[in-house]
């Protein structure tokens, strides 16, 4: 029984995707998570994530951005959970946040199935229940 989105394999696609298919893809994505469009970015652990919409740290962000110019609004969601990780999944874990460390710093010009697939477990990684 898979428990994690971390225990499943990367499917190859069965046919091409155009960028247009794959856009309205990655935005369902988006929607089904519930990720705001608000970045979160901590210069301590160099990790990045979108917060979820109308969640507490998306209203972190938005009161420190309105009261000054300093960006301070707690701990790294990434890294916490990173921490609760059961033992034998951590190195996936690892492996997905560099995967999507690397991929995603800046936004791809061109996406790919592997791309989309990429930021959704990362995602559902990072906000499963």
């Amino acid at each position: 029984m898979t428990t994690s989105i971390l225990e499943t394999n990367y499917i190859e696609p069965d046919r091409p995707y155009s960028q247009k298919e794959l856009g309205i893809i990655r935005q369902q994505n988006i929607f089904n998570i519930r990720l705001s469009n608000i970045k979160a970015e901590h210069n301590r652990c160099s990790h990045f994530y979108l917060v979820k919409k109308n969640g507490k740290k998306e209203k972190q962000i938005k009161d420190t951005l309105n009261s000054s110019n300093e960006v301070n609004f707690g701990n790294c969601s990434v890294c916490w959970k990173l921490s609760k990780t059961p033992i034998n999944l951590k190195n996936d874990a690892i492996n997905v946040v560099k995967t999507y460390s690397n991929k995603f710093y800046n936004e791809p010009t061109r996406i790919t199935h592997c791309l989309v697939d990429v930021e959704n477990v990362f995602y559902t990684w990072l906000y499963e229940i």
